[in-house]
């Protein structure tokens, strides 16, 4: 179940430093759910500063965005208000809470947030309020956490030795891997063949860039660090500058969505 407290002061960091979905990705997805006409339309839960929702919205009529913090909500709003788009409604809810009022979708998408949902709840409602021939999406990307590259790992011995060793939560937990993959889940709540497509991208961090991702995440976030913060980017800094005195981490990035077709 989702925590209102899980990205708590994460927004603003989350919006600059979380990097965009590539533009093939958001196309593919467009293209899946054949998204050709303005009476198409889109959901995405747990949408939140808008990676997927804004970029999307242009291929869709209307289009219903969920997250349950109020700050990632508001700061998706400013978002779209700034590339004005004006066709996005923004509800702020669970994604275990949604009603079938919502009415049917042709693409529901649902990013990174899937980790922290009750994910046979979510898959199952989904189900439900996809038009026939609708397309489920799960979307991500790839995990720092458990890197093996020599400046990730750096980055993440900084973060246990103020944090913990374990993978932080919020405030009151922990992260727990999924016991059955995303791929089974979405097979058990009723969708057919699910399919599979890997995008690449390449971005080269500075050291600024790094802690303000780290301040969008669950397990570093301010929040979570208090008045250690400081003291944190500092320590973050200078053992990033010990690997690469000029601050720049070059990084290829690997993109995923699953996606699945409601066949009745």
């Amino acid at each position: 179940m989702e925590s209102k407290d899980l990205f708590k002061g994460t927004a603003e960091y989350y919006s600059k430093y979380r990097l965009p979905y590539p533009k093939s990705l958001i196309l593919w997805l467009a293209r899946k759910a054949r998204a050709k006409n303005k009476s198409a339309r889109l959901l995405d839960i747990g949408c939140g500063t808008g990676q997927i929702v804004i970029p999307l919205s242009r291929y869709f009529g209307e289009v219903v965005a969920v997250d349950l913090d109020r700050g990632m909500l508001r700061e998706g709003r400013r978002q779209a208000k700034l590339k004005k788009i004006r066709n996005i409604v923004w509800i702020n809810a669970a994604a275990e809470g949604l009603s079938p009022k919502l009415g049917k979708f042709d693409l529901i998408a649902i990013g990174s947030a899937f980790h922290w949902m009750d994910r046979k709840k979510v898959l199952e409602f989904a189900h439900c309020i996809l038009n026939p021939g609708g397309v489920l999406a799960i979307v991500g990307g790839n995990s720092w956490w458990e890197d093996k590259e020599l400046w990730k790992k750096k980055i993440f011995e900084v973060i246990k030795k103020y944090l913990g060793p374990k993978r932080r939560a919020g405030k009151k937990g922990y992260f727990a891997a999924p016991e059955d993959s995303f791929e089974k889940l979405i097979k058990k709540a009723g969708f057919g063949k699910v399919e599979e497509k890997k995008f690449r991208a390449n971005h080269i961090w500075t050291i600024q860039e790094i802690i303000g991702l780290m301040y969008s995440s669950s397990f570093a976030s301010k929040n979570l660090l208090g008045e250690r913060a400081a003291n944190f980017e500092k320590d973050l800094a200078n053992s990033l500058c010990k690997l690469n005195p000029r601050g720049r981490f070059a990084e290829k990035i690997s993109y995923y969505a699953l996606t699945a077709q409601k066949t009745k």
